[in-house]
């Protein structure tokens, strides 16, 4: 083969490498977006059950102390 044929068939090798190189980033890149979708939504549910208990246990504080102040208030 002549010089000419040899860099045309590299390139075009190089070519086909560089599409299958772009193919699994983007697999990747998907797959990474899947997972970071997936621990975000995880950690939203996990805020919202621990903001629902904090609401809870403020409450029952708040509760616990009324009681408290106003027992020692009426002795």
């Amino acid at each position: 083969m002549t010089d000419l044929a040899m860099f045309v068939v590299t390139a075009v090798e190089m070519f086909r490498m560089t599409d299958v190189l772009f193919e699994e980033v983007g697999s990747t890149a998907e797959l990474l977006a899947d997972e970071v979708a997936s621990i975000a939504d995880f950690l939203f549910e996990e805020a919202v059950s621990l903001t629902e208990f904090l609401d809870e246990t403020t409450g029952s504080m708040a509760e616990f102390l009324f009681k408290a102040t106003a027992a020692v208030t009426e002795f």
